[in-house]
């Protein structure tokens, strides 16, 4: 499984995945069909196995439940047991972890509340700031699926995270800055775009080709 992570069919996606250097953030900017969360999913093996990061201090953020189970289902092949600790969620589901709500987002909205399902990410952001143990440790390594997505009140739950805990971890973000499905709740593509004004030390990767027909493993 070493070899997979090491020799990806695209050496422009092989020298992204196993770079190994002292940055704190890495953006790849990666148009439709580069093979994004392939890419993603590749990065967070290659920092289990080639930087040995523990696996419970991997955090990995998307959107979807349906995209956790194919996230952990990739990672689950090719990191094998070092996949098991490490934390694969969404955005909503870790609001409602940290501020103890039980059920899911389309619970949240069967019960009349779709209104206030970005409150709940605005409050656990803030939960998250006021210093609070939240349950989700101090990650080393926060991995961000489809960054170009998030609403301002996701971008403010991931800043929160940044400045948790003494040691800012390092932002990974897979993104596209020509493509976003998310702008009717927010969604803004200043947030890739601006990504290494607000993170410091940051690299942007671009991914010009599609590699979506020989990714898709």
């Amino acid at each position: 499984m070493l070899d997979e992570v090491k020799n990806l069919q695209n050496n422009a996606v092989s020298e992204l995945v196993t770079l190994v250097d002292s940055k704190n953030e890495i953006t790849f900017k990666a148009p439709t069909g580069s093979g994004k969360t392939h890419m993603l999913v590749h990065k967070a093996a290659s920092l289990l196995w080639l930087e040995e990061t523990q696996p419970n201090s991997l955090l990995v953020l998307t959107f979807t439940r349906s995209a956790c189970r194919e996230i952990r289902k990739r990672l689950n092949v090719l990191a094998l047991g070092l996949a098991h600790g490490v934390t694969i969620t969404t955005f909503h589901a870790l609001a409602f972890s940290i501020l103890g709500i039980q059920g899911s987002k389309k619970d949240f909205k069967r019960r009349g509340k779709e209104n206030n399902s970005e409150d709940i990410i605005d409050k656990a952001a803030e939960v998250i700031m006021s210093g609070e143990d939240v349950g989700i440790g101090a990650p080393g390594v926060v991995l961000v699926d489809e960054f170009q997505d998030l609403s301002s009140s996701e971008y403010k739950m991931l800043k929160a995270i940044y400045n948790y805990g003494d040691k800012p971890p390092r932002i990974i973000a897979v993104g596209d800055d020509d493509q976003s499905i998310y702008r009717f709740r927010g969604a803004t593509i200043e947030n890739i775009l601006n990504f290494e004004k607000q993170y410091r030390g940051s690299r942007t990767s671009r991914l010009e080709q599609n590699y979506r027909g020989y990714l898709s493993k």
